[in-house]
């Protein structure tokens, strides 16, 4: 049986458009086809010229060891996102003024990258379950490609939770902002509401009426700005006990 076979790989999630790998599967050889430098590629045969063994010498298991080398590659970097985002929580916790938004979104960008290219990666895997051929079953280890589409769908569980926790980390960040803008929006409320009475006072003396009191008394200036003085610290301690400031 001969096929031909589009497999999603990454060069990175800053890469546009997702590359592909095509393989072209012969009984007795696997053949990739790409235009460009694929990192995958050359890692898979590293692995096989070092310390990897297949289980058996066959073109299917080949492809079995391609498919899980790249989905396994795939997975690491989700994971690796993952780890950041729980490193970046932590500095949010401690001091969110040093965060930068431009991070989150970058890791957003990225595990979405993943996550899509294990998307692909998983419907490969399902393609090739439902292949009946001779020539893709192991001797005595057909149970293998099975295998794998349940290891691709843990792995899917799993870039699912990371883009979980940067999505967390989103809201997070976003109630923090939010909290902050509050705060800053309370606070230019707050300074009108306290001087109010001190304009209200020093409008009205201003009008330079004769009668107005205090005006025939020598300290009277200075009562009038104890007073307010005296309101202003009144309005700010009864607005600290009604929680205004926290």
């Amino acid at each position: 049986m001969r096929f031909c076979l589009e497999l999603p790989t990454h060069l990175g999630w800053d890469v546009y458009s997702k590359p592909y790998v095509s393989v072209l599967y012969l009984p007795t050889t696997v053949i990739s086809i790409h235009r460009d430098f694929v990192h995958s590629i050359k890692d898979v045969i590293d692995d096989l010229n070092e310390e990897v063994q297949l289980f058996e010498r066959s073109a299917s298991a080949l492809l079995y060891h391609l498919l899980t080398s790249i989905g396994k590659k795939n997975l690491d970097a989700a994971l690796d996102v993952r780890t950041e985002a729980e490193e970046l929580a932590m500095a949010l916790d401690r001091d969110p003024e040093q965060i930068d938004p431009q991070q989150i979104a970058e890791m957003r960008r990225r595990i979405s990258h993943h996550a899509t290219v294990h998307d692909d990666h998983t419907y490969c895997a399902g393609v090739l379950r439902t292949v009946e051929s001779k020539s893709l079953q192991f001797t005595g280890t057909s149970r293998l490609f099975g295998e794998q589409l349940r290891l691709a769908e843990v792995a899917g569980q799993m870039i699912a939770g990371a883009q979980s926790r940067v999505a967390d980390l989103q809201g997070t960040y976003d109630a923090t902002v939010q909290q902050k803008v509050e705060n800053r929006l309370r606070m230019l409320t707050l300074l009108p509401a306290i001087f109010l009475p001190l304009t209200l006072i020093s409008g009205i003396y201003g009008m330079n009426f004769t009668d107005l009191p205090g005006m025939g008394i020598p300290t009277g200036y200075l009562i009038v700005i104890g007073i307010m003085l005296a309101t202003l610290f009144g309005m700010g301690l009864y607005l600290k006990r009604n929680g205004w400031f926290d």
